[in-house]
């Protein structure tokens, strides 16, 4: 399958962040984005449109993207999903904790976007 195909979820309360990953993602590497504003719904999106990936914010108000994970990763409809982690958090031990809940990955802002579309590859491969 193509990578014109494959659905990206950007789940992420800044709204720059979610335009920049959705120009950049759609535009350079053609991939079909879907934009939620925060982890309730980002939820709801991924239970109804089941996208291909989701890139997922740490800091969101109202859920975490920590929780986030650990919904997804409770259901068998939407437990199977690629998740990295896009996020400005960048503590010692973080890392290990998003993947512990699940995450596939893990990106810090400011976004490299070379590592961001490797680890993409990667998780939907």
């Amino acid at each position: 399958m193509c990578k014109s195909r494959k659905t990206v979820l950007v789940v992420d309360d800044d709204s720059l962040i979610r335009r920049i990953m959705h120009v950049r993602l759609a535009n350079k590497f053609g991939y079909k984005v879907v934009e939620a504003q925060n982890g309730m719904s980002g939820l709801e999106l991924a239970n109804s449109i089941l996208p291909d990936l989701i890139l997922l914010d740490w800091n969101m108000p109202q859920m975490s993207g920590l929780d986030v994970i650990k919904k997804l990763r409770s259901t068998p409809k939407t437990g199977n999903i690629p998740v990295i982690m896009l996020t400005g958090r960048d503590l010692f031990g973080e890392m290990e904790d998003a993947l512990a809940a699940g995450a596939d990955g893990y990106v810090t802002k400011p976004v490299a976007l070379n590592n961001l579309s490797r680890q993409i590859e990667n998780a939907l491969n």
